[in-house]
């Protein structure tokens, strides 16, 4: 009996040791990468991993452990572990093998600039605010414009501010509001859409 006590608990720290790693990876992961579609089953996750393993630790170190009880929780943690596995093996495949197809390009002022004068058809969404404290809206349509554009396999560029010089060469242009989409069409002219009317255009619902 102390010698399987002694096993699961090597056991124990083995899988907590190999869903940490796995954790840290998972943030390195999303710190490199800006995904398109949301994780599915977000509660199936590391975290619970972790969770449920630290649950049988302390269940593992009291007086009178019963046999089943523990047995359940190995192979609940086993379960969860390759479920979560799998399942995140899948879904960061599939995301870094679509934003590995680059129709995104962020580009400087400059080649903003380059594109506006040429009027060649091209799409320039400008991910911008209008006031400290409205990232979150514009964050949600810079979302939705980025995963319909890689959904039909459009090519766009975005424009991000990143200082007090980007800021003042966007007053230049006056726009009307912040985010805009700029539409470039066949036929040189350009079209703006702003905030919830470059949804309209896409056709989001």
């Amino acid at each position: 009996m102390k010698k399987n006590n002694i096993l699961i608990k090597l056991f124990l720290l083995a899988m907590f040791f190999i869903s940490y790693v796995a954790w840290t990876e998972e943030f390195k992961i999303r710190d490199q990468y800006r995904f398109i579609e949301q994780m599915p089953i977000k509660w199936l996750n590391y975290t619970l991993c972790i969770g449920v393993i630290l649950l049988a630790f302390i269940y593992s170190c009291l007086p009178l452990t019963k046999d089943k009880i523990m047995a359940a929780f190995v192979v609940l943690i086993i379960a969860i572990t390759v479920a979560t596995s799998v399942k995140n093996h899948m879904y960061y495949s599939e995301e870094t093998k679509l934003l590995e197809q680059g129709y995104e390009k962020l580009i400087s002022e400059e080649k903003m600039e380059n594109l506006l004068k040429r009027k060649e058809r091209a799409y320039i969404y400008i991910d911008a605010v209008e006031e400290k404290g409205k990232w979150e809206d514009s964050q949600k349509i810079y979302d939705v414009v980025r995963k319909k554009f890689y959904e039909e396999q459009k090519n766009f560029y975005v424009f991000r501010p990143l200082n007090d010089k980007d800021y003042e060469y966007l007053e230049s242009l006056k726009f009307q509001k912040f985010p805009v989409l700029i539409v470039i069409t066949d036929k040189k002219t350009m079209e703006f859409y702003y905030n919830e009317s470059i949804l309209t255009y896409l056709k989001v619902e």
